[in-house]
């Protein structure tokens, strides 16, 4: 990823949706394919170029806050009560993604909603933007969206779009190259999860980009769910749909959230899930787990955490499901690292 010598970019990943902040040259030319998104191990890297300060310069401070008026960009995330009482975690609210999808050099801004309409907005120049979602093939409603990326998928040069969503799974769209984007079937992507946000990277080295979604939970307690109880072997337990939901530990009724999901891209932008007891994932001893982990995900990454040129994975959780962190073994295999490792 190249970077203007008076281009100053900062990415920030945010619990629930790809949300980073962006300090952008609004001016600054870069490749079609580069994606400001925190989610890309591509371009993970924090690079802060900026002039040399002359002695005695006065730089300007702080921010300047620009009304959807002046920019064009106006947007708002709804959810009406009705919605929100089916589902608590609906609240968590939705993503943004930043990326160049129309290869000008300009970087464009798509905003995810959990009702209604997500909305894409063309960038101008000069901090004008202007809502191109329709011209774009975007305008269809995709209920309860949650996340969104940026990224190439099919290898072809143009950034692509991947949303996530609570209880539809992901959706896949491909850059045609003139400005539109056409969704790309993806049946492995479908799942009736809560699913949150996306992490992207090259996972198993073969060149292509892969996919890793972390699941929060379609349903929560506080949407008055009727469990069934049961008394077995002397202890209450939850059984029937929901016991791999709801645990009742020391009295307590404990809930937990989704199996996350990874993919492998077949090069043209088409994933395949990879099963968690297929090997591809170990435990802090090595040994290849039986399923995979029900934690309340919220948010995850691809990083090179040990500086051996594979990108690992980090999984953030919520309440009393565990931060993961996976180290890239090589050839697309993960090791658990010990959890006293995260402090």
């Amino acid at each position: 990823m190249s970077y203007k010598r008076r281009r100053l970019e900062l990415n920030i990943s945010v619990l629930y949706g790809i949300l980073q902040l962006v300090f952008i040259d609004n001016g600054s030319t870069a490749q079609p394919s580069t994606a400001l998104t925190s989610s890309a191990f591509e371009s993970t890297a924090l690079a802060i170029n900026s002039p040399r300060v002359k002695k005695n310069q006065t730089l300007p401070q702080g921010f300047d806050l620009k009304s959807g008026a002046a920019t064009g960009i106006t947007f708002t995330n709804r959810l009406n009560t009705d919605l929100s009482e089916k589902s608590f975690n609906l609240l968590n609210g939705s993503g943004v993604t930043l990326g160049d999808y129309d290869g000008d050099g300009r970087c464009d801004v798509f905003l995810a909603a959990m009702s209604g309409k997500n909305k894409l907005f063309r960038n101008l120049g000069n901090w004008k933007f202007k809502e191109t979602t329709r011209e774009a093939g975007l305008d269809r409603i995709i209920p309860y969206s949650s996340g969104a990326v940026f990224e190439d998928i099919d290898g072809d040069g143009w950034l692509d779009l991947i949303i996530s969503t609570f209880g539809s799974g992901v959706r896949t769209y491909l850059n045609s190259g003139n400005s539109r984007f056409k969704l790309l079937g993806n049946p492995a992507l479908e799942s009736p999860f809560g699913s949150a946000t996306l992490a992207l990277a090259d996972g198993d080295g073969d060149g292509d980009i892969d996919l890793y979604v972390t699941n929060y939970g379609l349903h929560t307690i506080q949407t008055k769910l009727k469990l069934r109880i049961r008394t077995v072997r002397g202890k209450p337990r939850v059984v029937g749909r929901y016991r791999d939901y709801y645990k009742i530990i020391n009295g307590k009724l404990v809930e937990y959230g989704e199996p996350d999901a990874l993919f492998l891209n077949n090069g043209q932008g088409i994933f395949e899930p990879v099963s968690w007891s297929g090997g591809t994932f170990s435990d802090e001893e090595g040994k290849p787990l039986a399923h995979g982990y029900r934690d309340l995900g919220l948010s995850a990454m691809f990083r090179d955490m040990n500086h051996d040129g594979l990108p690992d994975l980090y999984v953030c959780n919520d309440f009393q499901t565990p931060d993961r962190l996976w180290i890239n073994q090589g050839f697309g295999k993960f090791r658990l690292i010990k959890r006293s490792a995260i402090k």
